[in-house]
């Protein structure tokens, strides 16, 4: 069903691409669903000259060079996969379910991709493996995958909602920063590519063509919010009465519309949620551009209200200057800043 609502939404849209991420949960619990969907989504818009492509969020343990060479056909462009450290710090926080240790089963699949397929590389964050961390990146670069492996730093900020082992760890606000700061550049010092951190833009919940769907057919705009079916928007078999792709946060005067709702209707709560994006603070900062008032759901998890942003200018503030100084000289800047 889910290629299906796919097709006949590329067949009324005509976008001139469309990209996939596979997320969990774990995708590839399921690999013969992931291999039908992006096969014969592939071949549907080769058929309409629409470009498809796809990426895969994975936890890396049922990843294999025979399914990448495949995926590869069909239009994967990378593979993000998680590591929290050391093989001992993994383990610990990342065992099987049954107990056992994941750390060199992830770490060998990781080897037997790393060739075919952009690997971005996740290392979670936090005051436990923060020092650390610079030692990990030895032990990559000793396996020669400096300049195979993109490093993404995952931060866990004030505003999610942690386990209780999380929670102890958790560094926040100019804390994590910083410690992004000195990691990034811990990195960069070895070689490794390293994500971008000051990228922005509309978050998928504010982006008006992109959705989530769960296993059971439910439609999201957040990924936050999905399996929290007060949060749904719809399912497949019923979405096609909502005009446009926007969130429904929870609360029902930011509702855009409930799956059956007139058109009208739909229209004047889309008009009230799209009202409150940014208030004149936000309007007037300089970092609006990359987080459009902040995110939704952290507001939700952290105040039980969307409508309360959750700042994060200082966060932002510590990081812009050195990430500028790591990536350009002085005179580059200087430059810059004169046309």
């Amino acid at each position: 069903m889910t290629v299906k609502w796919f097709e006949e939404k590329i067949e009324k849209d005509r976008p001139k691409q469309v990209f996939w991420v596979f997320f969990g949960g774990e995708p590839l619990l399921d690999i013969p669903a992931v291999d039908f969907m992006t096969s014969s989504l592939k071949k549907y818009c080769d058929e309409k000259r629409v470009i498809f492509q796809f990426s895969i969020i994975t936890n890396g343990t049922n990843l294999s060079e025979e399914r990448v060479k495949f995926w590869n056909e069909q239009g994967l462009v990378s593979i993000q996969v998680t590591l929290d450290g050391y093989e001992e710090i993994h383990n610990q926080r990342r065992p099987f379910i049954g107990g056992g240790k994941s750390f060199s089963k992830i770490f060998n699949n990781i080897l037997g991709i790393v060739d075919k397929t952009d690997v971005i590389l996740r290392l979670n964050i936090d005051a436990h493996n923060l020092k650390e961390t610079p030692k990990f990146l030895d032990f990559l670069k000793e396996h020669k995958l400096e300049d195979k492996l993109t490093i993404f730093y995952g931060l866990l900020l004030e505003a999610d909602k942690p386990l209780p082992h999380q929670k102890k760890y958790r560094i926040v606000g100019e804390e994590g920063a910083q410690g992004i700061l000195s990691l990034r550049q811990s990195a960069i010092e070895r070689g490794f590519k390293v994500s971008e951190i000051l990228e922005g833009g509309p978050c998928i919940a504010k982006s008006e063509c992109s959705v989530m769907i769960d296993p059971r057919g439910k439609i999201y705009k957040c990924t936050g919010h999905v399996g929290l079916e007060e949060f749904a928007l719809g399912g497949l078999g019923d979405w096609q009465s909502l005009s446009r792709c926007r969130t429904d946060l929870g609360e029902e005067e930011f509702a855009v519309g409930e799956v059956g709702s007139s058109s009208k209707e739909y229209e004047q709560k889309y008009a009230q949620y799209v009202g409150m994006q940014l208030d004149e603070e936000c309007l007037n900062c300089v970092f609006a551009p990359i987080c459009l008032g902040g995110c939704p759901y952290k507001s939700y998890t952290k105040f039980g209200d969307p409508k309360k942003k959750v700042c994060e200018k200082s966060y932002y503030q510590t990081l812009a200057k050195d990430v500028l100084k790591q990536m350009f000289t002085e005179e580059e800047i200087k430059e810059k800043m004169r046309k």
